[in-house]
C-alpha cells in the first residue's frame, strides 16, 4: 500500500511539473518590471527599453506602460513612452497600434502606431503625426546644413 501512495505522489509531482514546464514553454509567464537593453561596441548603453508588466509569448513579449531610451550618436537621448507593445527580442524590434509620444533635444512628435528597430536607432510612426520643433533646434539644424553645404562647395565633404 505504502508503494501505491509514493506512486501516486510520484504521478501527481510529475505531472505538476509537466504543466509547469509546459506554461514556461508555450511561454505563459507574466513579469512585472520588465527592463532590457542593448550595448555600443564601446559598452556604452545604445538603448533601454522598460515596461510595468511583461507577459511572454514565446519569442514575443507584450509589455504594458511602456518607456524606451534610445541614445543618440551626438550623445543626445530620444525617450519614448507608450501605453502597450510588442517586443520581438530576437529582432531587437518594438511594435504597437497604441499612441506613442518622443521627446527628444527640441523635438516633440506624437501618433498613432510605431515601430522601433532598436539597434538601427529608427523610430517610426505609422499615422497622426504630429512633430513641435523648437525655435533654437530649427537655428540649430539651419546652421549645421549651412556649413555642411559651404564645406561641400570648397571640396571638404566628411564621407
Amino acid at each position: 500500500m505504502k508503494w501505491s501512495r509514493y506512486i501516486l505522489l510520484l504521478g501527481i509531482l510529475a505531472s505538476s511539473l509537466f504543466a509547469a514546464e509546459n506554461k514556461l514553454f508555450k511561454g505563459e509567464l507574466k513579469v512585472e518590471s520588465f527592463h532590457t537593453q542593448g550595448m555600443e561596441k564601446d559598452g556604452k548603453i545604445a538603448w533601454e527599453l522598460e515596461g510595468e508588466t511583461a507577459d511572454l509569448h514565446g519569442k514575443v513579449i507584450e509589455l504594458s506602460l511602456i518607456t524606451a531610451r534610445i541614445t543618440q550618436e551626438n550623445g543626445r537621448d530620444a525617450r519614448l513612452k507608450s501605453t502597450s507593445c510588442r517586443f520581438l527580442q530576437s529582432l531587437k524590434e518594438v511594435k504597437s497600434d497604441a499612441p506613442l509620444e518622443l521627446v527628444a533635444p527640441g523635438v516633440l512628435a506624437t501618433g498613432i502606431g510605431y515601430d522601433i528597430y532598436l539597434d538601427k536607432k529608427i523610430v517610426r510612426i505609422r499615422s497622426t503625426v504630429r512633430i513641435v520643433l523648437q525655435r533654437q533646434a530649427l537655428e540649430e539644424t539651419r546652421k549645421k546644413i549651412e556649413e555642411e553645404r559651404e564645406q561641400h562647395a570648397k571640396g571638404k565633404v566628411k564621407e
